[in-house]
């Protein structure tokens, strides 16, 4: 009787072991998952974030073109004046939605314009390479009106102050009929870049230099804005694999004990004497 019950309790115990393993074996698998996804995502951000510093870099190259970045003569002499570092207006200033293209027109070269606190230092210095326009970054309230195009950007009050006297129209038809109600020195601009005063229209043509300088400039920063965030879900993805891998060594460990646990179990059993086995 004995007997039978040693046997019995070495039998009951290699269950125990089997279940036992077999939960670490699962937990081994789904440590295994677990990295292997974060893996993949891993993988899947690094592409993306590869993907994203090509469009970057060749946007910025357009860019520096439109914006006379590119050139050497006149980088020299900002860089000589501490100024290598100085925003353009188009890189400083927020234009709503749909009216990017009545601004271009209206700032043309202007946009290419170097943003400096005291623009008034520099007015006796000789620029190399061509014409340089400077404008102060200073903002103050200002009253304008309703219908002008300064309500449509967010920059420099020196450039509001310029555009509040370019008002605006949704097309030419309705431009044309407020050109007899202008005052002297005023304008109007229609969101296609059709600008009228008396006497005088600018159309906006196809493939001029600052075409799209400024949804350009959006791309630009929404693109670093998301580059940044991928940098830091890649650095959490890199500790998450870093966790992943310990947790699932230590899993491989506790399955390693427990297959141990089990074959002891097993020579326990065959170890009994030949009495305790069923004949």
């Amino acid at each position: 009787e004995q007997a039978r019950e040693l046997l019995a309790a070495a039998q009951e115990q290699v269950e125990l072991l089997t279940d036992a393993l077999e939960a670490e074996r699962m937990v081994v698998q789904a440590g295994q998952q677990l990295l292997q996804q974060t893996q993949a995502r891993g993988r899947e951000a690094e592409q993306e974030l590869s993907r994203l510093k090509g469009r970057l870099a060749s946007l910025e190259a357009l860019q520096h073109a439109a914006l006379g970045q590119d050139r050497r003569e006149l980088a020299r002499w900002l860089e000589q004046h501490g100024l290598s570092a100085a925003p353009r207006l188009a890189e400083v200033i927020s234009v709503e939605p749909g009216w990017e293209r009545a601004v271009e027109t209206v700032l043309d070269h202007l946009l290419e314009a170097v943003v400096v606190d005291v623009p008034e230092r520099l007015v006796a210095e000789r620029v190399p390479g061509g014409v340089l326009y400077l404008m102060a970054p200073g903002a103050a309230r200002l009253s304008m009106d309703a219908d002008s195009l300064a309500t449509q950007v967010r920059g420099p009050t020196a450039l509001l102050a310029w555009l509040g006297t370019v008002r605006t129209a949704p097309d030419l038809q309705q431009a044309r009929e407020l050109l007899a109600g202008l005052d002297i020195g005023q304008s109007v601009v229609t969101p296609a870049g059709e600008w009228l005063s008396s006497g005088f229209a600018r159309l906006h043509g196809q493939g001029e230099a600052h075409d799209g300088v400024l949804a350009r400039a959006r791309e630009i920063e929404a693109l670093q804005d998301r580059i940044e965030a991928l940098t830091e879900q890649l650095e959490q993805n890199r500790r998450a694999q870093e966790q992943a891998r310990a947790e699932l060594l230590q899993a491989e460990r506790s399955r390693e004990s427990a297959q141990n646990a089990l074959y002891a179990g097993h020579r326990r059993v065959a170890e009994l004497p030949e009495s305790c086995k069923p004949s």
